[in-house]
This record gives structure tokens, C-alpha cells and sequence, in this order.
């Protein structure tokens, strides 16, 4: 029964030196190459040109790598040749499980392929280290095994086990690889007035960034200080709370405007030092249309907030809300690309900013 499990386990490291060899050398004969999940190959279509003949090399991606690639292919071209026809470059962006040709191919010309070329490049190359330590534990596992015999059984064992751990963490180490990205050398050996030549191509890939919503925005500010006489709002209508302009003006007022615009859509915010009333041109309906057309907004996308200022007129002049929606068309018209964030911080609530009570 020993004699018999020994013979089994042999049998069993053989197949494991050849599968980890056959992986590392000779895999993949011909002209598919697999990096990474990625296979690609390249055809010609005929396998004989004379010289002045034109050839069309077409190249096939598949993408099983696990990841959306974006995808760039490229001929090969001998110094100073060129392509006859079309770009020598284009790319795509390639979902996982998909297939991909170069729609037209490329078209050179059969006298500039390479006539004098090294060994052509096969066979899936990723994670060669790990199959060649496999196929060496295996190795040692078949000395040991021939070496010692039936009496050192459980040491062969912890081996076999190592080994077998060993080949899940490579094929671990292929699924689940944090970033995927490299290039590819393809090519097809072809005939050229009876002469071997060469068409290559290289196939690059990297992972698809991940994007969110195109976010823009565009920030404008206003002056909206009256350059007339003023009563401050809500202090009644006596002397005390006139305002005299210019002597009595200590702070210049401003409305402020943020446009943001994200996947088409806008959203603006006006954002006033002076307080909007309900009666008046500054809370009608027409101020908010003016605005929204002029920024390119829906009306109900229009967020106004204004401070409860009594230091300041009840409302704005009819030249400042002009102003205003003058700005806020200004920023419709220069919106820039933004990246959003979000922070808290703290602040006074419901305090006064007279000098009586310590705040400017």
C-alpha cells in the first residue's frame, strides 16, 4: 500500500514540476501573449508578400484581467518607415470579460518589415518568479522522495502541502493584483520574396481610473454698498438710525455668488450682507428669473441667504441687483473645473458684531 501512495505522490510532483515549468517557459506557443489577464495577438492577412505589397496586421486584445483597461495599440515601424495608410496608433477602453480588434489595422509595407529579428515573445510572462520557485520545491520534494522512501513520510508531506499553498498564492497573486498595467509585444513571422520578416506591434494597458461627477464652479463678489442717504432697517424712521452717506458708511457691503455645475447640472447660491424684505424688486419673482437665465440655472436650483443687518437699508438698489445678475452671467461664462471637500468649524451664533459686546 506504501509502495503504491509513493508511486501516487511521484506521479503527482511530476505533473506539478511540468505544469509550473510548462508556465514559466514554454507556455502559450505561437503569437498570443498573456500579461496580467491580458492576451493579445496579432494577424496578418496572408502569410507571403513580395515587396512592393501593402500588409494589413490586425491586432486582437482579450481582457480578463479583472479590471476595465484602457487600451492603446501600436505597429512596430523600422526606422525611418512609416505607416502606407491610416494612424500607427489607437486605443480604446476595454471592460473586463471583452474582446477588442483594431478596426481597420495597419497598413505597411512589406519591404520596411524587420528581416533581422530576435527570439518572438510568448507565452503568458506574469508571475514567472512564483512558478519557477514552485517547480524548484517540487523538485526538492522528488529528491526527497527518492532519497529517503517510506521513512520520512510526513516530512515529504509538510512539502507537498507547502507546495500545494504555494501554487493557490500565485494564482492569488494574478487575481488579485491592486493595479494593472504594462505592455505587450505581439508579432507574426510572414514571408517577404521568400525571406522571413517580422510584423510587431505592442499593446499597452493600464487600469481605468476611476472617475466621479464632473464638478465646476465659479465664485463671484459685488459691491451692493448704497451711495445714498439710509435708513438702517427695522430701527424705525428718526434721526438716530439715519445714515448719512458717505460719512456715516464704516464697512463696505458685499453680495457674494457661488455657481457650481456638476454632471450638466447647476445650483447657485447668493449670498447677500443686506437683508431682502417682503415687499420690493430684490424677493419678486423677476429677480430670481433674471438671475437664473442669467446663469444658466433653474429657478428652484437658486439658494439665497442674507444677514439679518441693521446696520445696514432694508434693501438693495435697483443698480446692485443689476450688478448681481450681472456677476452671476459672468460666472456662468467662466466655470472651472473644482474639486469638492467637506469641513466643520465653529462658529458665534446669533451674536452681535458691535464693539459693546467685545466682536468686530
Amino acid at each position: 500500500m506504501r509502495s503504491k501512495n509513493s508511486r501516487i505522490v511521484t506521479i503527482f510532483l511530476a505533473v506539478v514540476m511540468m505544469f509550473a515549468l510548462s508556465l514559466t517557459v514554454f507556455a502559450g506557443a505561437g503569437s498570443a501573449v498573456t500579461k496580467d489577464g491580458v492576451t493579445a495577438q496579432l494577424f496578418t492577412d496572408k502569410d507571403e508578400y513580395v515587396a512592393a505589397d501593402t500588409v494589413n496586421a490586425i491586432v486582437k486584445v482579450d481582457n480578463n484581467s479583472g479590471k476595465e483597461l484602457d487600451i492603446v495599440t501600436t505597429i512596430k515601424l523600422v526606422s525611418g518607415t512609416n505607416v502606407v495608410s491610416g494612424t500607427k496608433s489607437i486605443g480604446t477602453t476595454l471592460q473586463n470579460g471583452a474582446s477588442w480588434e483594431t478596426p481597420e489595422g495597419f497598413f505597411v509595407k512589406a519591404g520596411d518589415l524587420q528581416f533581422d529579428y530576435g527570439n518572438v515573445e510568448t507565452g503568458d510572462l506574469s508571475n514567472a518568479g512564483i512558478w519557477m520557485v514552485l517547480f524548484m520545491l517540487a523538485a526538492v520534494c522528488l529528491v526527497a522522495v527518492f532519497a529517503y522512501g517510506k521513512n520520512k513520510k510526513a516530512w515529504f508531506s509538510m512539502f507537498l502541502c507547502l507546495i500545494m499553498t504555494f501554487g493557490m498564492f500565485a494564482y492569488a497573486g494574478v487575481a488579485n493584483a491592486a493595479a494593472v498595467s504594462g505592455t505587450i509585444e505581439v508579432n507574426a513571422v510572414v514571408k517577404v520574396d521568400g525571406e522571413e520578416a517580422k510584423v510587431v506591434a505592442t499593446v499597452s494597458y493600464a487600469e481605468k481610473e476611476a472617475t466621479g461627477p464632473s464638478v465646476k464652479a465659479a465664485m463671484r463678489k459685488v459691491d451692493i454698498t448704497p451711495n445714498y442717504d439710509i435708513t438702517n432697517w427695522g430701527l424705525g424712521d428718526d434721526n438716530t438710525a439715519r445714515a448719512t452717506y458717505p460719512d456715516d458708511f464704516l464697512t463696505t457691503l458685499m453680495a457674494r455668488i457661488l455657481l457650481i455645475e456638476a454632471n450638466g447640472e447647476r445650483v447657485l447660491v447668493l449670498s447677500s450682507e443686506m437683508h431682502f424684505i417682503t415687499f420690493g424688486k430684490t424677493t419678486s419673482m423677476q429677480f430670481r428669473d433674471q438671475l437664473a437665465e442669467a446663469a444658466g440655472v433653474l429657478p428652484e436650483n437658486i439658494i439665497v441667504s442674507h444677514n439679518i443687518n441693521h446696520s445696514a437699508a432694508a434693501m438693495m438698489s435697483l443698480e446692485a441687483e443689476a450688478a448681481v445678475i450681472e456677476a452671476a452671467k459672468d460666472a456662468a461664462a467662466n466655470l472651472v473645473p473644482v474639486k469638492v471637500g467637506v469641513d466643520t468649524f465653529g462658529t458665534q451664533y446669533a451674536a452681535s458684531r458691535g464693539e459693546a459686546y467685545g466682536s468686530d
